[in-house]
């Protein structure tokens, strides 16, 4: 290569890399708050000794910890893709602004999401738009910047440790035959059928099944429908040796066209929390008593 088209070259990078770019990205440790606004609709998300909904001034409730890994794992790598003709005074859909830990705004993001891409359009503090995207995603980024307050509920139903179970049932409204009740009996383990008459079931499947459950996740929480009795499928109630209590009742869900949804069924909770639930994710917990035989 001639020397001169070398220094043409090395004119040229210098040239890229000194264009300055805004700086798109976001380091969580360097956060303590974040707006989002989407459509008209926005939430705030603050942190202490973790991230929460804050509403007026207020802790509402804690986020859900992977819902805010998710949106800090989005913010910190997004990489700009190219120059776009868009006009960063006209709307965006998304603005993500960000504070830092004295409650200084330190960076305003907004975003559109490209059609039929994982891409976006993105300006940072008012500047001129440039297509933006994390490498390797292939679905919009923009599915973690939700400004609906149950998106950051915690998804966890039912924590079942067996080191802390006092008594656990599982009910089958449809097939009676198949609930069951498991009650700490000292050291023992003590299971009894539907009509509480004791079962012989070895202790060893009582105790493999109760350490094979763990914590159980909504699909999402949302409004349900009214829900009769005849819909029941499961109940599910658990007490612990500090004396709590956890109890979820699980109905059958239909599609749009009215036909039996085979993936999801809705969930209610006595403190009147519902949404939806997945069976694959809840296989293992409402099992019938033949499977502990």
């Amino acid at each position: 290569m001639k020397i001169s088209n070398l220094l043409l070259l090395i004119i040229a990078v210098c040239a890229i890399g000194c264009d300055g770019y805004p700086e798109f990205t976001v380091q969580q440790e360097k956060c303590g708050m974040v707006r989002i606004t989407h459509e008209g609709a926005a939430i705030t998300l603050k942190s202490d000794t973790a991230w929460y909904v804050d509403l007026n001034g207020e802790n509402l409730f804690y986020a859900d910890r992977n819902k805010v890994e998710a949106l800090f794992n989005t913010l910190k790598d997004i990489d700009i893709q190219g120059i776009s003709s868009y006009n960063p005074e006209k709307e965006f859909q998304y603005t993500i602004e960000v504070f830092n830990r004295s409650g200084k705004l330190n960076k305003t993001l907004k975003f559109n999401p490209i059609a039929s891409s994982p891409n976006m359009v993105g300006s940072v503090d008012g500047s001129k738009c440039y297509v933006v995207g994390i490498p390797g995603l292939n679905i919009s980024p923009t599915i973690n910047f939700n400004p609906d307050l149950s998106y950051w509920k915690n998804l966890a139903l039912l924590e079942v440790y067996a080191q802390n179970i006092s008594q656990i049932s599982v009910t089958h409204f449809n097939d009676p035959g198949q609930s069951f009740s498991i009650s700490l009996n000292i050291d023992t383990f003590v299971v009894k059928d539907f009509e509480n008459k004791p079962i012989a079931i070895p202790q060893d499947n009582v105790r493999q099944w109760l350490g094979a459950l763990g914590t159980f996740r909504a699909a999402e929480y949302c409004t349900t429908p009214i829900l009769p009795d005849s819909l029941k499928l499961s109940q599910v109630a658990i007490r612990t040796k500090s004396g709590d209590s956890q109890a979820i009742v699980f109905y059958k869900k239909s599609l749009a066209d009215g036909s039996p949804d085979y993936n999801q069924m809705w969930f209610v909770t006595p403190d009147g929390a519902t949404g939806t639930a997945k069976y694959f994710d809840f296989d293992m917990l409402l099992i019938g008593v033949e499977k502990l035989k």
